[in-house]
């Protein structure tokens, strides 16, 4: 067998195991008439969730999002739909979606971002879904954490330092996000926040990117510049 002609099998023999999807993440509201989406749609319609976001992987399996998290359903052999937690005791508070974009060859990702308050902990998180091959995650995605960008504070999310045990104080900067090289091979996520030192006050500003390499994102960019007082 040539060459080329065996990696041309082997790259459609992997992208055939991707789930399919026209544009990721619909608007529950809109999925009425879309016959792909029967069983989903016949499973929410009987439950008062606040369903926001329907995504089909295949004809038997598919995603839905609530106000507080992401669920996986499966329907096995013809049976009903059945969906759990995304990942059990994994919340997404406030859950939304900021932005849709893609990379070359029509792969596409959606960013969430969540936020959570634990006592007087505040967090905000990033994380993006894109769909992968079946022999990567049985479910055909992944949601990929972007763990050092989004907001944190001690004090309720007011973004002030409160108390001798503050470390650290970090802040989104605008734009919070930017998409760098859309549609490209090599697409980037931007991150801008600011972050203050609770212990001498000085603000910084930081700027973080994560760049699609090798079927997932990785931190290209960490840079921290000190900001000068009254600018």
């Amino acid at each position: 067998m040539k060459f080329g002609l065996l990696i041309a099998m082997i790259t459609l023999s992997l992208f055939s195991n991707v789930a399919s999807a026209e544009a990721l993440f619909k608007d529950c509201e809109d999925i009425a008439a879309d016959n792909g989406y029967r069983l989903l749609q016949k499973y929410i319609s009987t439950r008062d969730e606040g369903n926001v976001l329907c995504q089909r992987l295949d004809e038997n399996e598919f995603l839905y999002t609530t106000g507080d998290n992401i669920y996986y359903c499966k329907s096995d052999k013809g049976a009903p739909l059945r969906c759990e937690a995304n990942e059990k005791g994994q919340w997404y508070s406030d859950l939304e979606l900021v932005k849709k974009f893609g990379a070359e060859k029509g792969q596409q990702f959606v960013l969430l971002k969540s936020r959570s308050l634990s006592k007087s902990d505040y967090r905000q998180s990033y994380r993006a879904f894109f769909l992968v091959p079946k022999t990567v995650n049985p479910r055909g995605y992944s949601l990929f954490v972007f763990a050092d960008a989004g907001a944190a504070d001690s004090n309720n999310g007011s973004g002030a330092c409160d108390g001798i045990n503050d470390s650290e104080v970090v802040l989104p900067m605008k734009p919070a996000v930017e998409i760098i090289n859309e549609n490209q091979s090599n697409v980037t996520i931007r991150f801008n926040q600011q972050r203050t030192s609770c212990r001498t006050r000085e603000k910084s500003k930081q700027t973080l990117e994560y760049t699609w390499q090798n079927g997932s994102f990785k931190q290209t960019k960490n840079l921290i510049e000190k900001i000068k007082a009254g600018s």
